[in-house]
């Protein structure tokens, strides 16, 4: 692989966005236009936001891409710093889907999720 260039036509607003990306080799000079979303899914990585339904009640999150298997782990950051969020579990994983949980009471705390290929 030569030097990989990476740089964003219009003002990158969010990683998990569609802002447009021009990717380049520069030792072969050749370039792409390609989206965040799908470079991410490019390299294994898919993410997205969500909201916490709370009291053990998962919320479905669709992934946005069909995968080859249910081999995948999925990070989950909390967006804001609720004590009711309580502890969060992820469940249900199909290759479209996954369920995310918290056993807390807070249903309407946002959260970042980021999927990556086991």
């Amino acid at each position: 692989m030569g030097n990989i260039r990476v740089s964003t036509l219009d003002p990158i607003t969010s990683p998990a966005g569609d802002d447009l990306l021009l990717i380049a080799d520069v030792s072969k000079s050749e370039s792409f236009k390609m989206t965040w979303t799908n470079l991410l899914a490019a390299i294994g990585l898919h993410a997205g936001v969500g909201v916490f339904a709370g009291s053990d009640v998962g919320v479905t999150i669709a992934i946005g891409a069909t995968l080859d298997d249910t081999t995948y782990y999925v990070a989950v950051m909390p967006q804001t710093n609720s004590e009711n969020i309580g502890p969060i579990y992820v469940d249900n994983k199909t290759t479209t889907t996954f369920d995310v949980s918290n056993l807390g009471a807070d249903n309407t705390s946002t959260f970042e999720w980021i999927l990556f290929k086991g």
